[in-house]
């Protein structure tokens, strides 16, 4: 079965350490994340909000292995 969704959440205040990502480190501030949910893998990639760059974030795709943590990365994520 082939599922997926994609969501963007904006007007994200990072926390003490900010963001880490493959491209540039870490990343701190007002950020945009969108979250790609593809077969069961979440594909997260942030941006500086407003910017127009995206960046993946470190250890993404991420498989969660049961309903429970795909749950807490899902809500986690979806946070104003």
């Amino acid at each position: 079965m082939n599922t997926w969704a994609t969501w963007t959440t904006q007007g994200i205040l990072s926390g003490h350490g900010g963001v880490r990502t493959v491209e540039i480190g870490v990343i701190t501030g007002d950020l945009t994340v969108h979250t790609m949910w593809i077969e069961g893998e979440a594909r997260l990639t942030v941006q500086y909000s407003g910017a127009l760059d995206w960046f993946t974030v470190e250890g993404s795709p991420w498989p969660p292995r049961t309903r429970r943590r795909r749950a807490r990365c899902t809500s986690t994520w979806s946070r104003p």
